[in-house]
């Protein structure tokens, strides 16, 4: 089998926002543009699934449902979205999302975490985010643009949230790496 050497912009192909030069070979190729093909129909999905959640005053339990899952959601590293009970978008209700952030997805999104030291991992993401403003507008976001800010969850446990460029709390947001 030959293999072709090609440089591949993996922000075309997976979504994700830096350049490879590899060894390819026409089996990984096909594999590049049908994840290339899914980001692509991620984001159709996501613009699909504006209207349908317009259309319903924005209740995702009268939503098409069919719309809230991706094909792509099994190779996410958040095993929740594995068991495709679990919508891939997320429609945030935190304060700072309110009249800026409809929904978004973290889908295309690796952290590739190394293994633990002590009480720490360090990571090194890549991918990127699919966001859809109350507008309507659906943009991807690459991770190294997105920051985070402290929350508490429903049962009081402490998270984060993500902050995308464009909103107040960007500038105080942390960012990760």
């Amino acid at each position: 089998m030959k293999a072709l050497l090609i440089v591949v912009s993996l922000g075309a192909c997976l979504g994700m926002g830096y350049l490879a030069s590899a060894m390819i070979t026409p089996k990984a190729h096909k594999t590049a543009v049908k994840s290339q093909d899914r980001f692509a129909q991620a984001i159709d999905q996501a613009h699909d699934l504006y209207a349908a959640l317009a259309a319903v005053n924005f209740n995702p339990a009268l939503a098409d449902k069919n719309l809230q899952f991706l094909p792509d959601q099994d190779f996410s590293e958040d095993p929740q979205f594995h068991d495709n009970h679990t919508s891939a978008f997320s429609i945030p209700r935190w304060e700072g999302y309110q009249n800026r952030v409809a929904f978004y997805t973290e889908i295309f999104v690796q952290m590739h975490r190394d293994a633990p030291v002590g009480d720490s991992v360090a990571v090194h993401p890549t991918g990127d985010y699919i966001v859809c403003k109350w507008d309507g507008t659906v943009q991807t976001v690459p991770i190294s643009d997105v920051r985070f800010a402290p929350a508490t969850g429903p049962s009081g446990d402490k998270r984060s949230y993500p902050v995308f460029p464009g909103m107040p709390q960007y500038a105080t947001a942390d960012k990760l790496w």
